[in-house]
């Protein structure tokens, strides 16, 4: 992601002399299969937004009470509940526990294919920490009902617009320049997202702007960006593949 290097920039001009940049982000890491983890802000974020989850209380000591929206299920009881978690791979699936109880479950879990899972940092005490209150009771089924995310473009919806060149639609291709050297959709518009404040008067007001990226991340980020400023925006939340004659792939998260 191109906001890496930007807040490595950042970090160094606070001061900081020893700063690197993981080039190969987050869909290297998520293919290893290496640990995730959300925040409580982040937990919060998706309750204020209404973006579905599912949350998995793995702890064995469970008295003092769960996190309101948690299923609890030991390590043990985990794999015979494979069947009850959503057919849906991308689905967030969040886990918790006491150390090394929420690893193993992360382990479990992701080991099944689901690409978002992530362990809960601090856990039910980080939830308390942050001032927050825990439920005397679990809910006893698991359930995610898939819903788009504010603004996100349906896949069928993206590809009449892009494919169609409406003149009341702009693709807004978000991406750094040796991402679009590699090819970009026909009559779209760039400006890398660490450009789009400063160049937003590049953006024509009167027409419906949907931000597309490779992965969906920086598109989402253009979004908000776009909305605050007053634009009639949305975003395409897809893995996206662009030739150099300007075709494309669209592959669902």
């Amino acid at each position: 992601c191109k906001l890496s290097h930007k807040s490595a920039r950042k970090a160094e001009a606070l001061g900081y002399t020893n700063v690197k940049v993981y080039h190969d982000g987050l869909p290297l890491w998520k293919k290893k299969k290496n640990a995730l983890y959300s925040t409580v802000k982040g937990l919060s974020t998706f309750n204020e937004k209404g973006i579905p989850y599912v949350l998995i209380d793995v702890r064995k000591d469970t008295a003092g009470g769960f996190i309101p929206g948690a299923v609890a299920l030991s390590l043990d009881q985990l794999e015979g509940r494979k069947g009850d978690f959503p057919k849906q791979k991308k689905a967030p699936v969040i886990v918790y526990g006491k150390g090394d109880e929420a690893a193993a479950a992360f382990a479990v879990v992701r080991g099944w294919g689901y690409k978002s899972a992530s362990i809960l940092d601090g856990g039910a005490d980080a939830w308390v920490s942050a001032g927050n209150s825990l439920d005397g009771a679990a809910k006893e089924k698991i359930t995610y009902v898939p819903k788009p995310r504010p603004g996100e473009m349906a896949v069928a919806d993206f590809r009449r617009a892009a494919d169609s060149s409406s003149p009341k639609v702009v693709i807004l291709d978000v991406r750094g320049a040796d991402e679009t050297a590699q090819g970009m959709i026909k009559g779209a518009l760039n400006i890398p997202l660490t450009e789009l404040e400063e160049r937003a008067g590049d953006i024509p007001k009167d027409k419906k702007i949907v931000a597309q990226c490779n992965t969906g991340a920086q598109a989402e980020m253009a979004y908000n960006l776009l909305r605050e400023s007053g634009f009639d925006a949305a975003w395409l939340n897809a893995k996206v593949t662009v030739a150099a004659d300007g075709s494309y792939t669209i592959e669902d998260n």
